[in-house]
C-alpha cells in the first residue's frame, strides 16, 4: 500500500504594456490582473493478487481546489474581479481488475471510477454583485482495456471508457449583474448542470522487437452535453433584467490516428517519435450547425533523440504543430482566424552522483520561438532550470 501527499500552487500576473485608451498612457505599463491556484491533496492506492490469473488495482484520493482573482486600475487601485473566487473538492474511488490469460499474451482490464465533486463560489473583496453558493454531484465512469498476442511480438489492443469535465464554479453557482448596452443582464448559475461527459474507444497495433518498437492506433471520441453559454431564461420588458444561465445540449465528435515509434541504436543511444492527426475534429452548434473544434492542431508532430552515458544522460526533442484556428478576441465580432504554426524545441541533461542524488539542467525553448496557445497571450520563450534530486 502506498500514501501519497502534495500541495502545489499558482501565481500569474498581468500588465498593460499598451493601449488604445489615451488615459492610460502616462500609467503603462501597470498591473491589470493576477491570480492564484493552490492545489492540496492526498492519495492512497493498494493492489492485491487475489488469484493466479487475477489481481486488482485499488484507492482514494482528495483534492481541493481554491482558486482566487484580483483586478486593478490603471492607477493602481483595486477592483471587482471578473469570476468569483472559488474553490472545488473532489473525493474519488477506483477500481481495476486485470484478468492475464494465455500465460499473459491476453490481458483483460476491467475498471471504474466514481467521483463526488463539489464546486463553490465564495465572497470575493469589491465583488458585490453575485451571491456566493456551492453545489454537488456524483459520477461515474467505466473502462475496459483488451491486449492480445497475435504472434511474437504482435499485440492487437482495444480500450474503451467514459470521462468527464466538470463545470466551472460560475456556471453551476453565484449570481452576477452586469449592463450590456444599457440593459441590465443577470447570469446565474445552474446548480443541475451536468458534465460534460465523453465515451472514447481506439484499437491499434503494437509491434516491439529487441531494438524496436512501432504503434498505430485508431481512435474516435463523442462528446454529450457540452455545455451552452448565455442561455435567454428570461427577457422581459425593459426595465426588468434579462436572466441567462448555462445549460446541456451540445455535442462534439473527433477521430484520427495515432502513430508511436522507438529505436535503440546501440547501447547509449535512442531516438523516438509520435503524430496525432485528426480526420474529424467538429462540435456543434447552437443553430444546430458544425465547425472545427477551435484551438485543436490537425497535427501534431513531437520527436527526440536520448542519450546516456552512464552518469549522464541527456534529451533533445522538439514538437511541431499545425493547424489551429480559434476566435481573435481582439477583433470586433471575435471571428475565427487561422493560427500560425509553431515548432519548440526543448533539452536536458541530468547528473547522477552518488545512489539516489542527481543533478538536472532543463533548458524550454531552446531557439526562443515565439508560440501560443491563445493569441494575444504568448507563451515562455527561452528558459533554464537547475535542480537537485534526492530520491529515498
Amino acid at each position: 500500500m502506498s500514501f501519497t501527499g502534495y500541495t502545489a500552487g499558482e501565481s500569474s500576473h498581468s500588465s498593460n504594456v499598451t493601449t488604445s485608451n489615451p488615459l492610460d498612457l502616462k500609467f503603462l505599463p501597470f498591473l491589470s490582473f493576477e491570480s492564484e491556484l493552490d492545489w492540496v491533496g492526498a492519495q492512497a492506492k493498494d493492489s492485491w493478487n487475489w488469484s493466479t490469473l487475477n489481481s486488482v488495482v485499488l484507492g482514494f484520493d482528495f483534492e481541493k481546489v481554491t482558486s482566487v482573482s484580483r483586478s486593478y486600475t490603471r492607477t493602481g487601485d483595486q477592483t471587482s474581479p471578473f469570476s468569483a473566487n472559488s474553490n472545488k473538492r473532489t473525493a474519488g474511488f477506483y477500481v481495476e481488475n486485470t484478468l492475464k490469460l494465455r500465460d499473459g499474451r491476453t490481458v483483460v482490464a476491467v475498471g471504474g471510477r466514481i467521483d463526488r465533486i463539489t464546486t463553490e463560489t465564495v465572497d470575493t473583496p469589491l465583488k458585490t454583485n453575485f451571491t456566493p453558493s456551492e453545489t454537488t454531484f456524483t459520477v461515474f465512469n467505466p473502462s475496459l482495456g483488451i491486449k492480445h498476442e497475435l504472434v511474437e511480438g504482435l499485440r492487437a489492443h482495444f480500450t474503451i471508457g467514459r470521462a468527464f469535465i466538470p463545470a466551472e464554479a460560475s456556471m453551476l453557482t453565484g449570481f452576477t449583474t452586469t449592463i450590456v448596452g444599457g440593459r441590465t443582464q443577470i447570469s446565474q448559475g445552474n446548480p443541475d448542470l451536468n458534465p460534460e461527459r465523453s465515451t472514447s474507444f481506439d484499437i491499434g497495433a503494437e509491434w516491439t522487437g529487441p531494438t524496436t518498437r512501432f504503434d498505430v492506433t485508431l481512435f474516435r471520441t463523442v462528446v454529450k452535453d457540452r455545455f451552452i453559454s448565455n442561455v435567454v431564461i428570461s427577457n422581459p420588458l425593459p426595465p426588468d433584467p434579462i436572466i441567462v444561465s448555462v445549460r446541456n445540449g451540445l455535442d462534439a465528435h473527433i477521430s484520427g490516428l495515432d502513430l508511436e515509434a522507438e529505436q535503440r541504436i546501440g547501447s547509449r543511444v535512442g531516438v523516438f517519435g509520435n503524430a496525432t492527426h485528426y480526420f474529424a475534429r467538429k462540435e456543434r452548434l447552437a443553430t444546430g450547425a458544425e465547425q472545427d473544434i477551435l484551438n485543436v492542431a490537425l497535427n501534431t508532430v513531437r520527436a527526440g533523440v536520448d542519450v546516456d552515458f552512464g552518469r549522464l544522460s541527456t534529451r533533445v526533442s522538439g514538437r511541431y504543430v499545425q493547424g489551429r484556428k480559434d476566435n481573435d478576441f481582439n477583433a470586433p465580432g471575435f471571428p475565427i482566424v487561422d493560427y500560425d504554426n509553431f515548432t519548440v524545441v526543448d533539452a536536458s541533461a541530468t547528473y547522477r552522483l552518488v545512489r539516489q542524488h542527481a543533478i538536472v539542467l532543463a533548458i524550454n525553448n531552446v531557439f526562443d520561438a515565439f508560440y501560443y496557445e491563445k493569441r494575444g497571450y504568448p507563451l515562455q520563450g527561452a528558459s533554464f532550470k537547475v535542480s537537485y534530486r534526492l530520491g529515498f
